[in-house]
């Protein structure tokens, strides 16, 4: 999703994955953050990330939790420069390197 945001300010979105949820009892649920900030000015390229991405594979995060997971990552590091570098840390009770 993106969004053009001409002022100042930045712009707050929140999504949820149910519009209801139950009093007093535990439960989970999604929710989709978006935040749209003012457009940079282009009068200097901006510097180089070096971003290191560290993921959480363990059982806790079985199923849709880990999907989604995967899926940001992969956002993010589509939203990368040639410039940019990047680091793909997977773990649960060992520590992989995916992408360096």
């Amino acid at each position: 999703m993106t969004q053009k945001n001409s002022n100042n300010t930045i712009k707050l979105t929140l999504q949820a994955d149910k519009t209801l949820i139950p009093a007093g009892k535990p439960c989970e649920r999604i929710l989709e953050i978006n935040l749209a900030a003012p457009a940079a000015a282009l009068e200097k390229p901006r510097m180089p990330l070096n971003l290191a991405l560290v993921i959480d594979r363990s059982g806790s995060m079985h199923g849709e939790k880990l999907h989604f997971a995967k899926q940001a990552a992969a956002h993010v590091i589509d939203l990368l420069d040639q410039q940019d570098r990047a680091a793909i840390v997977i773990y649960d009770n060992e520590v992989e390197v995916l992408l360096n």
